[in-house]
């Protein structure tokens, strides 16, 4: 899955991709890009807001009519440690389960070996304005989440991996399999030491406290303030 980032400040104009930076304006939208490949599953998180504040994030606000007939979206739930199957037929999406940024979820296309389906995921920056200066994210003791805002980050630098205990793992989806992190004496193992978060990526971590923990996380740039 190659994923590109792209924040556009202010009104969002069809077709713009660069970033005018010189010019604040009160909202900051973007995109991340998702290319899913033939029917392989693909682990994502939604990092932005929704724009019309009087909708919620769900399969039909956040994909809508992307993908082909027959798509598929398993959303992790917390609670039961079960999934939500959603289909995309022709009724659209049902869109009965929200989802929030730091969320995860898998997504599907009927896509033929060798073929690309594009998913862009979109919305508004998460700021002050909107409730996303500073996110939690709660991680049950197996959990599947995403960091909240839509920039690339080094795992280590996160405060979930900097505030991990000794025997805490992380499963990174590389595609085809989990890239497994583990925290001990020296650091996080493996990939874990170097791994990157991009923008839009999900994972998994399994953590050693009895009820989960809060996963907290400030803002990493300075604008959209």
């Amino acid at each position: 899955m190659k994923k590109v980032i792209a924040i556009l400040l202010g009104v969002t104009v069809a077709g713009t991709i660069a970033v005018a930076q010189s010019v604040p304006s009160r909202n900051a939208v973007g995109y991340v890009k998702v290319e899913l490949v033939g029917s392989n599953l693909e682990l994502v998180g939604m990092p932005f807001e929704q724009v019309d504040k009087t909708l919620t994030n769900t399969t039909a606000t956040i994909i809508g009519d992307q993908l082909p007939g027959g798509s598929n979206v398993y959303i992790w739930d917390k609670g039961t440690s079960t999934y939500n199957i959603e289909t995309f037929g022709r009724g659209g999406w049902p869109a009965t389960t929200e989802i929030n940024r730091g969320d995860a979820f898998w997504v599907q296309a009927p896509g033929l070996a060798g073929e690309t389906n594009v998913l862009y995921l979109m919305g508004e920056v998460p700021d002050s304005m909107n409730g996303g200066a500073t996110t939690t994210v709660t991680a049950v003791e197996l959990d599947a989440i995403s960091y909240a805002y839509p920039v690339a980050i080094d795992w280590v630098n996160t405060t979930l991996a900097a505030g991990a205990v000794g025997g805490e793992d992380a499963y990174f989806w590389n595609g085809s399999g989990y890239d497994i992190s583990t925290l001990g004496r020296g650091g996080w193992s493996g990939v874990g030491a170097t791994k990157t978060i991009e923008p839009g990526e999900a994972f998994w971590y399994s953590s050693k406290i009895a009820g989960g923990v809060n996963w907290e996380e400030v803002k990493p740039y300075t604008y959209p303030e």
